[in-house]
C-alpha cells in the first residue's frame, strides 16, 4: 500500500497537470503570506494574509476530492474542473475543523482564567504548564481522528457525517486504520526531507509547494485506504467505473427505444387461454350448477325409472298391435288364395 500510496499521484496521462496545479495553488498561498509578511511593517499585512485562506479553501476542497475518488477505487487522483464544488468542500472542511478547535479554545481561555487568578507565579506557570501538555495531548489525537472525518464525511456526502462517533471510534481504534495513518505520517516526513534539501537552492525552492502537494494525495491516500480496510470497502482499481456508468446508460436508453432487445418480447408475451379447455370448463361448471340436492336427485332418479319403464311398456304394445295386424293381413291374403282356387275349380 505504500508503494500504491507514492505512485498514485503519477497515474494517468494529465498527472503532471494536475501536480502543476495543484502546487501552483500551495505556491501562491505561500506567496501571498511572504508578501504579507512584509506588509505587516506597514500596517496592511492584516488585509492582504486573508487572500491566502482562498487557496487553502480549494486545496481543502480537493483533499476531500481525492479522497472520494479513493473510496470509488478511482486508480487516477481527481482532476480540477468543478472550482466551485471544490471551494465549497474547502469550507465544509475548515468548518469541521473550527469545531474540533474550539474544546482547545475552551481549555486555554480556562488555564488562562485560572493562571491569572490564581495569583502566584508559580501556580500561574504550573497551569501554563500544564495547559501546553492537554493542548499537545487533544492536538495530537485531533491529528489521529480529523482525517477519519473527512474521509466519512466525502463517502456519506454529509457534514454531520464528520462527527459520527460511532464510525470515527471504530476506524480510530482499528489497527488496520492506524498502520495507514503511521505510513502517512513517513510519507510526510519524507516529503519535509526533499523541501529541505530543494529549499537550500534558489531553483529548487520553487519545486517545494509541488512536493507538498505531492505529499499531500499520497498521504490523502494512505488515510483512505486506511479507512476502507477498517469499513471492509473493497478497493479495486482495475474496474473501468465510467465504462461501466455509460453502458448502464446505454443499455437503458435502447430499452427505451425498444431497439436490439430480444428480451422485451419475451417479457411482454401473455399466454392465450385454450377455447377448447375453456368451453369445456363453462360446460362442467353449468353440469354443476344445474345438478340437483342429494335428496332430489333420489326422487328424479325413481321418476325417470318409472317413466322409462312405462315409455318400455308403451313400446311393447306397439310392437305387439303390429304383429296382430300383420296376422290379419296374411289371413285375408290366405281367404282370398283360396276364393281364387275355388273358382278354378268349378270352370
Amino acid at each position: 500500500m505504500f508503494e500504491d500510496a507514492l505512485n498514485y499521484p503519477r497515474e494517468g496521462d494529465d498527472w503532471l497537470t494536475k501536480i502543476l496545479i495543484g502546487g501552483g495553488l500551495q505556491w501562491v498561498a505561500a506567496f501571498i503570506v511572504f508578501v504579507s509578511v512584509f506588509l505587516m511593517f506597514v500596517g496592511i499585512g492584516f488585509l492582504t494574509i486573508w487572500f491566502a485562506v482562498v487557496p487553502g479553501i480549494v486545496l481543502a476542497g480537493y483533499t476531500l476530492d481525492v479522497a472520494r475518488s479513493v473510496l470509488d477505487s478511482d486508480p487516477e487522483m481527481p482532476a480540477f474542473e468543478d472550482w466551485q464544488r471544490l471551494f465549497v468542500d474547502g469550507l465544509k472542511v475548515f468548518l469541521v475543523g473550527i469545531v474540533y478547535g474550539l474544546p482547545l479554545l475552551v481549555l486555554g481561555l480556562v488555564f488562562l482564567a485560572v493562571a491569572v487568578l490564581g495569583g502566584r507565579a508559580d501556580v500561574g506557570a504550573l497551569v501554563i504548564v500544564v495547559f501546553f501538555l492537554v493542548a499537545f495531548a487533544y492536538s495530537l489525537a485531533v491529528t489521529y481522528v480529523f482525517p477519519v472525518s473527512l474521509v466519512n464525511m466525502a463517502r456519506e456526502d454529509d457534514v454531520a457525517a464528520a462527527f459520527d462517533f460511532a464510525v470515527l471510534s471504530d476506524v480510530a481504534l482499528d489497527g488496520d486504520y492506524a498502520v495507514g495513518w503511521l505510513l502517512a505520517v513517513v510519507v510526510k516526513l519524507l516529503g519535509g526531507v526533499v523541501n529541505s534539501i530543494l529549499g537550500a537552492v534558489v531553483v529548487g525552492f520553487l519545486l517545494v509547494p509541488l512536493v507538498q502537494f505531492y505529499t499531500r494525495v499520497s498521504g490523502t491516500y494512505l488515510l483512505t485506504r486506511g479507512f476502507m480496510d477498517v469499513r471492509g470497502i473493497d478497493f479495486d482499481p482495475d474496474t473501468d467505473h465510467q465504462t461501466t456508468l455509460d453502458e448502464a446508460a446505454g443499455s437503458d436508453a435502447g430499452l427505451g427505444e425498444g431497439e436490439d432487445d430480444d428480451s422485451m418480447p419475451e417479457a411482454q408475451t401473455t399466454v392465450e387461454p385454450d377455447s377448447d379447455v375453456d368451453d369445456t370448463v363453462s360446460s362442467l361448471k353449468d353440469v354443476e350448477q344445474s345438478r340437483p340436492p342429494a335428496d332430489a336427485a333420489g326422487e328424479t332418479s325413481d321418476e325417470d325409472a318409472s317413466d322409462a319403464g312405462a315409455a318400455d311398456n308403451a313400446d311393447a304394445d306397439e310392437t305387439d298391435a303390429d304383429s296382430d295386424a300383420d296376422d290379419a293381413d296374411d289371413d285375408d291374403d290366405d281367404s282370398a288364395g283360396g276364393g281364387e282356387r275355388r273358382d278354378d275349380r268349378s270352370v
